[in-house]
């Protein structure tokens, strides 16, 4: 393999690798004491003050 081609495997890597970081979960804790885990990060309704999120696990 030469140089330009190994340069170009690795910066595709790299930015697949930077692109996966941009969406992470959190984590939401409720007044029970469970955990949720939600996919990206989840918002407040300016008018009700509800949160809503899309669960991790079950992509709803």
């Amino acid at each position: 393999m030469n140089k330009k081609t190994l340069l170009a495997a690795m910066m595709v890597a790299l930015v697949t690798f930077a692109a996966a970081g941009c969406s992470s979960n959190q984590e939401i804790k409720t007044t029970d004491d469970r955990t949720i885990v939600t996919d990206g990060k989840p918002k407040v309704d300016s008018d009700t003050g509800l949160v809503s999120y899309k669960d991790a696990h079950t992509g709803r």
